[in-house]
């Protein structure tokens, strides 16, 4: 009997621990994507570029200001969080509206991106990448 009585308890704890790591652990990225982001900061010219190959924020003056949307979707049966990470020369210039976000299946979202040159920035070319992270939700 006492035999009986620790294999369930044995069984018990084995379960209990089973559960709470699947609960606990962060859950795997699913889908990874990263595109290239930009800036060029011009005193004597401003533009835009419209190419969607890459986030432009374009051409601004300093101190200036610009901001580039884009969508993203989830075409998952099931809903996704995604996570946002910028990397690059650009990251003391680049906000974003959302680092973290949720998307229900067929759902699609607007990101924005804002940049701000302050005064004295040096003329030049900032760019870096921009990393989005997709986990089950």
């Amino acid at each position: 009997m006492r035999k009986l009585i620790f294999l369930a308890i044995i069984i018990c704890v084995a379960i209990s621990l089973t559960t709470l790591m699947i609960l606990l652990v962060p859950s795997q990225v699913i889908e990874e994507q990263e595109v290239a982001i930009d800036l060029q900061v011009d005193d004597e010219m401003i533009g835009f570029n419209t190419d969607t190959e890459a986030i432009h924020l374009g051409r601004v003056h300093s101190p200036g200001s610009s901001e580039r949307g884009i969508d993203v979707r989830n075409d998952h049966t099931f809903p996704l969080q995604g996570t946002i990470y910028l990397r690059g020369n650009i990251t003391s210039y680049v906000r974003v509206n959302a680092t973290v976000f949720e998307l229900q299946p067929s759902e699609t979202e607007r990101i924005i991106f804002y940049s701000r040159v302050p005064a004295d920035t040096p003329n030049g070319n900032y760019s870096g990448f921009v990393k989005i992270e997709y986990r089950k939700g």
